[in-house]
C-alpha cells in the first residue's frame, strides 16, 4: 500500500535548531579555505555542551561530509553515509582564521581557512551562508505527455548537483478554457526563488542545521483527471529536513476549468456525510460521518488487521474528484502512514449523498 499522510499545506518547515546557551566556541562558525590544495567550505557549530555538529565541502564537487567533535576536540569525518572514519581533523583557532592538519592512517595535509561572514542565529550549519556556493542556476526540462485526450507537459528542474537529493516537478497545458490561465499560475513552482512548495534550501539548512548532513527534498504535482470542466491533480511532497522523522505528504487538488477557482469537494455531499462543525479554514481535510465512513471502508482492502482499525478511526479525510467518482484519503500519523490508501466511491453509490452543488458537480463531470 501507498506510504501518505494526506494534508492540505505542504509540510517545508524546518526544524528549529537546538539552541546552545553557553559562550560560542572560537572554531564556530562558517570557514572557506583549503584542505591541502583543496578549496573547501566548512561549518562548525556546538549545538549543546556535549553536542557538536560540522560538516564540509569540496567546491569542486559541493557534496557535504559531515563531521563529529571527539572528546579530544578533534573532528572525526564519515563521508558516504557510513560508520567509517575517512578522516581526522585537529583545529587550531585564531580570530578569524583556522588552521590544522586532516589525516588519514599515515597521509596528513594542511588546513588553512579564513571565517566567512554569517548569519549564525540557527547554527552554522543552517546558514544560507554556508550553503551559497552549492546554489547554481536551475534548469527547466519539459517533456510532453497526455492523460487520455488531456495534453499537458510535465515540468521537471534541476537544481544542480549542490542538491543530488531534491526533486521538483509539475505541470502545465496550453489554456482553453476560462479558467485554465489561473490554473496553470496555481500550479506554477518557481525554484530559482526557493519559495514555499520549491524552498529546497531551506530544508537542507534545517537538516544541516541540527544534524551536519544534507536533507532530502522532493515536491509535486501529477494530473489525475481531466475534463473540460475540472481538473484533478495529486501533490506529493517528501523528504527529510531534520527532526524527528522524515515527512511524506499525499493529497488532492481539484480546480474549476470555468473559474480557475479550487473546488471544495466536501461541499459536494450533505452533512449527514461530512459534518460541517468540525471544518478548518485553511485545511481541505474533512471530517466523515460515521455511517458515511462505512461506506468509504468498503473500498479498501486493508493488509492487516492493525492497518482497518487505524484507517476506521481516520477522523479528517482528503476528497478528491476523477472520472468516475469521489476519492477519499485517510489522514493518518506518521507511525501509520504505511497504511494509508485511496478509497475511489463511484457516482452511483454517492448519489444519496450529494448535496445540491454535489449534484451539478456531478452532472458537470459526467458531462465531459
Amino acid at each position: 500500500m501507498k506510504r501518505l499522510a494526506a494534508g492540505l499545506a505542504l509540510f517545508a518547515a524546518v526544524p528549529a535548531a537546538a539552541q546552545d546557551t553557553s559562550p560560542p566556541q572560537p572554531w564556530e562558525g562558517v570557514w572557506q579555505g583549503t584542505l591541502g590544495t583543496y578549496p573547501v567550505r566548512l561549518c562548525l557549530s556546538q549545538r549543546s555542551e556535549t553536542w557538536s555538529v560540522g560538516a564540509y565541502y569540496y567546491l569542486s564537487q559541493l557534496k557535504t561530509i559531515g563531521l563529529d567533535r571527539q572528546d579530544d576536540g578533534t573532528w572525526v569525518e564519515k563521508a558516504g553515509g557510513s560508520d567509517a572514519v575517512t578522516g581526522r581533523w585537529t583545529l587550531r583557532p585564531s580570530g578569524n582564521a583556522l588552521s590544522g592538519e586532516w589525516k588519514q592512517g599515515a597521509k596528513s595535509l594542511p588546513l588553512a581557512l579564513t571565517r566567512v561572514a554569517a548569519d549564525l542565529s540557527d547554527g552554522a550549519c543552517a546558514a544560507r551562508e554556508f550553503l551559497e556556493p552549492r546554489i547554481q542556476p536551475v534548469k527547466l526540462r519539459e517533456t510532453p505527455k497526455a492523460l487520455g485526450k488531456f495534453a499537458y507537459r510535465e515540468l521537471a528542474w534541476d537544481v544542480g548537483k549542490g542538491f543530488p537529493e531534491v526533486s521538483l516537478t509539475s505541470l502545465a497545458y496550453a489554456p482553453v478554457q476560462p479558467g485554465d490561465k489561473a490554473i496553470n499560475a496555481a500550479l506554477g513552482l518557481d525554484p530559482a526563488k526557493r519559495e514555499g512548495e520549491a524552498d529546497y534550501v531551506s530544508c537542507y539548512q534545517g537538516s544541516l542545521g541540527s544534524l551536519g548532513t544534507d536533507g532530502d527534498f522532493s515536491f509535486g504535482y501529477a494530473p489525475r483527471a481531466a475534463t473540460s470542466s475540472f481538473l484533478t491533480v495529486t501533490a506529493n511532497a517528501g523528504g527529510f529536513c531534520g527532526g524527528a522523522h522524515p515527512y511524506a505528504d499525499y493529497w488532492w487538488l481539484t480546480f474549476d476549468r470555468q473559474t480557475g477557482k479550487r473546488v471544495d469537494l466536501g461541499t459536494w455531499l450533505t452533512p449527514a456525510a461530512v459534518p460541517r462543525s468540525d471544518w478548518f479554514e485553511d485545511s481541505a481535510l474533512r471530517p466523515l460521518s460515521p455511517a458515511f465512513k462505512r461506506i468509504v471502508l468498503r473500498r479498501l482492502k486493508f493488509a492487516d488487521s492493525e492497518c482497518r482499525a487505524v484507517v476506521s478511526e481516520a477522523e479528517y479525510w482528503n476528497i478528491g474528484l476523477d472520472r468516475t467518482g469521489l476519492v477519499f484519503s485517510p489522514s493518518l500519523p506518521h507511525v501509520a502512514m504505511a497504511c494509508g490508501d485511496d478509497a475511489a466511491v463511484p457516482f452511483a453509490e454517492l448519489g444519496p449523498w450529494l448535496s445540491a452543488a454535489g449534484k451539478a458537480g456531478v452532472a458537470r463531470q459526467k458531462g465531459g
